[in-house]
């Protein structure tokens, strides 16, 4: 304690030499700010008060993340959350196991065992800005277990939970992203059957945060297991998994939920979450694993970022898109196949969700998907299918199967496909609107980039190829 007069005497000399026009000591120029200073000194009330004992200070060097952006705040705040405490809103799974030594606090989460199950904190950010935040777990088992962790209405990284030894032995992951002044709420949810490693606490590093009252809160995950399952840890990706699932009824389909190996029947049931734009990052109006839903409309002012399959085999059956916000669905993350039957996707010109874009998105490499049964785009559109551009890691191939597909709209291309990483387009019995020989292009060839690489370039139109698996009897006007 004897410490802290010392270090204040040294802020504040630093401070007026920084008015008198001397250097700084520190090699950041964000020390000279008045902000600055007010923020060092909430880090130096911090130290010596015990009434905020879950906001510490870390060192005063401004931490890499401030690189990010010349206007974020300080980066020397840390807010850590217990389970059981403010800011931790619920597990899928148990939230006070204590049988493996080494944690801290009154106990650890423990998730279950299946994919898609996982926890939800909730924060207030004093400062939009980039924030690292770092999860404390032990993973005792043989293999990594992934969890996918998403900030609602934002982004979505994966964290590594790579093994650690022992269920004994704790470790850190840490992920940088940008939080909204306000409340964010985090969920982090396995991306396998193995579920999540146990999970000690969540730390957030960066401007003034502090625990949120856990408010409008995603729904909790729908996980239903099979038998199989039960009994075997490796992820299933059967389509027949889903397909051999209890159908679960309408009353379960929610705006934000989580279904795993589920069969999922909406009854023509309407919902959505919110269209602020064509912004990227926003969050799913439903998340599959390996899982059918059916019989469902996105209302036009809640579309989010569509529907989502993140694993396994995934089928979309008679889903209405009453105007597209920014995608209608993405085969994304471990996602292998995603069915599109029927259904029909309508997008206004200058709707909520901005100007025409694509209708369905494709990130993970060695993937299909397949529309057919008849399915409709109305209204007005730039392409019906891209493969990613543009993507982290970027690779292929990636496969689009269309077969029975009417395009009743105003359209830029059909298909959007990556020569150089192997794609593939396969269509038949194509029918568009006004369609002549050019126009719209049917299958466009592109070259595919690694993100931060620039633009993906397009190439052209192309007809019997190895990657556009078309010929021009197969497309005829409406």
């Amino acid at each position: 304690m004897k410490k802290i007069p010392i270090l204040l005497s040294t802020l504040m000399a630093t401070f007026l030499g920084a008015c008198d026009g001397q250097s700084a000591s520190s090699s950041s120029t964000a020390a000279t700010t008045p902000s600055s200073v007010a923020v060092i000194a909430s880090s130096v009330a911090a130290i010596s008060s015990s009434s905020a004992p879950s906001v510490t200070s870390s060192s005063l060097v401004s931490s890499s993340t401030a690189t990010h952006s010349s206007s974020a705040a300080p980066t020397n705040l840390k807010l850590t959350i217990q389970e059981q405490s403010a800011g931790f809103c619920r597990v899928t799974g148990i939230d006070n196991e204590v049988k493996n030594a080494g944690f801290t606090g009154a106990a650890y989460a423990n998730a279950d065992n299946a994919s898609g199950a996982g926890i939800v904190w909730q924060i207030n950010a004093s400062a939009s800005g980039y924030y690292d935040i770092g999860v404390q777990y032990a993973n005792g088992g043989s293999a990594a277990r992934n969890g996918d962790f998403t900030v609602m209405g934002g982004i979505s990284k994966t964290f590594s939970f790579n093994v650690t030894g022992a269920w004994t032995t704790w470790t850190t992951e840490t992920v940088n992203v940008f939080l909204d002044q306000g409340v964010n709420t985090f969920t982090l949810y396995s991306e396998s059957n193995e579920g999540l490693p146990n999970i000690d606490y969540l730390t957030v590093t960066g401007s003034q945060t502090s625990p949120a009252a856990c408010t409008n809160l995603p729904t909790a995950p729908v996980v239903v297991a099979s038998s199989s399952q039960a009994a075997s840890s490796a992820p299933t990706t059967s389509s027949s998994a889903a397909s051999s699932a209890p159908t679960i009824s309408s009353g379960s389909c929610k705006a934000g939920g989580v279904y795993t190996n589920a069969n999922l029947d909406c009854g023509g049931a309407k919902l959505g979450l919110s269209c602020p734009g064509d912004a990227e990052g926003q969050p799913p109006v439903m998340t599959l694993y390996n899982s059918t839903v059916k019989n469902l409309v996105i209302k036009a002012d809640g579309g989010a970022d569509g529907i989502h399959c993140y694993s396994g085999n995934c089928t979309l059956q008679n889903i209405v898109w009453e105007d597209i916000c920014e995608d209608a669905a993405t085969l994304t993350k471990e996602g292998k196949s995603m069915t599109i039957i029927g259904g029909s996707a309508f997008n206004s010109a200058n709707g909520a969700g901005g100007k025409p874009d694509k209708i369905f998105q494709q990130n993970n490499f060695n993937s299909t998907i397949s529309i057919t049964g008849g399915f409709k785009a109305l209204g007005e559109h730039g392409k019906l299918w891209r493969s990613c551009g543009d993507c982290t890691n970027n690779g292929g191939p990636r496969n689009l199967v269309l077969d029975n597909v009417i395009i009743d709209a105003k359209i830029g291309s059909i298909a959007g496909a990556n020569g150089n990483y192997g794609d593939t387009v396969t269509i038949k019995n194509l029918k568009i609107k006004g369609y002549k020989d050019g126009s719209p292009k049917i299958c466009d060839v592109y070259k595919g980039v690694q993100k931060g690489n620039g633009s993906s370039t397009k190439i052209g139109e192309e007809w019997n190829t190895a990657t556009c698996k078309v010929s021009k009897s197969d497309v005829s006007a409406l």
